[in-house]
């Protein structure tokens, strides 16, 4: 059986702040919602997984998988 964490996304907000700042000056924007869910990684230290990565690369340091286009690894 799976483990759920809820996450505090208060922590996030400064990282939302910073990385929606550098994302805006050279016009590189995802939405709000996008940018709260790669900042709540990013400040609590957990990968992001999603099938939109290019979309989210626009984020530095943000760890992104992707487990439905992935090559399975044998």
């Amino acid at each position: 059986m799976m483990q759920h964490q809820i996450l505090c996304i208060r922590s996030a907000f400064k990282k939302y702040a910073v990385e929606k700042t550098k994302l805006k000056k050279p016009g590189k924007m995802i939405g709000e919602i996008d940018m709260l869910i790669a900042s709540t990684a990013l400040a609590h230290e957990m990968v992001l997984v999603t099938r939109n990565t290019k979309h989210f690369q626009r984020i530095e340091n943000l760890q992104l998988e992707n487990w439905i286009d992935e090559e399975p690894t044998t």
